[in-house]
Parts: structure tokens; sequence; C-alpha cells
């Protein structure tokens, strides 16, 4: 089964959610190692945590040292503080335009309502014997 497409503003809110995340884990003095964000935030995101992760680095939102620790720059920091999300969501359409689905797709319509629900039959396994089938005895009258 196909997944379902995936939208620019699904996945811009996503890495919006990481790079918060990020500034929250700081403000508390809990880890930002690169293992420990991807673990606890791979979950909750749609697509696999190493494209948004590249996506951050590239576009200079993170910063990682060599402990693998990962921190926000000041352009980060200016997103996960609610500025340049006109930017951060062209930057977004522009890095995942192969994964994401054109706004203007719509889900697969329903067959109209006139025409029936065509069932296909069950598997021949499924089947059962005659010899099989239990008949319930008759209600007394």
């Amino acid at each position: 089964m196909p997944k379902p497409a995936i939208n620019r503003d699904t996945v811009s809110g996503e890495a919006l959610f990481i790079l918060r995340n990020l500034r929250e884990n700081g403000r508390l003095g809990r880890s930002n190692k690169l293992a420990d964000v991807k673990a606890a935030l791979e979950p909750s995101v749609s697509l696999e945590f190493d494209n948004y992760f590249f996506f951050l680095r590239k576009f200079h939102y993170i910063a990682m040292d060599r402990e693998a620790q990962l921190k926000l720059t000041e352009q980060g920091e200016r997103v996960a503080g609610g500025d340049l999300q006109e930017r951060f969501s062209s930057e977004v359409g522009e890095f995942f335009a192969d994964q994401l689905g054109s706004a203007d797709e719509e889900p697969p319509a329903a067959p109209p309502a006139d025409e029936p629900l065509v069932v296909p039959p069950p598997p021949p396994e499924l089947l059962l014997d005659e010899a099989e089938v239990v008949v319930p005895p008759a209600p007394p009258a």
C-alpha cells in the first residue's frame, strides 16, 4: 500500500518541531547528542530523521560539534522563535521536492453512492464444504 503523499507544510512543521525540541533540550540541560535526539524524535516525524538532519545542517539551522552534540545556529534560533517562516518553508520545499506530493494532489475519490459496492469473493481456502457446515437445531415451537 503506497504511503500517503506528504506536503511541504507537514515537513516544514516537523523540521520546526525538531528545532524547537533542540532549543528546549538546551534550555533544560538535556542531551542534544545526535543519537539521543534521533531516537527521541524519529517516531514523531513522517520522513527519516536523517533527512531532516541533513536539511537543517545544509541550510545552517543547526551545527554539530566533534562529540556529535547538536546546537541551533543563530539562524536556527530565529526560525525556532517564529521568524523567517516563509524562507524556511521555501527551503523545505526546495530540499524535499522529490519526497513531497503536490499541493493540488487530492486523495482518490470514493465511488459514487449510486454504484453498488462490489466485494470480491473470499479466497478458496476460506470456503467451507457443505459437510463442514453445522446447521443449528430448530427452536422448539
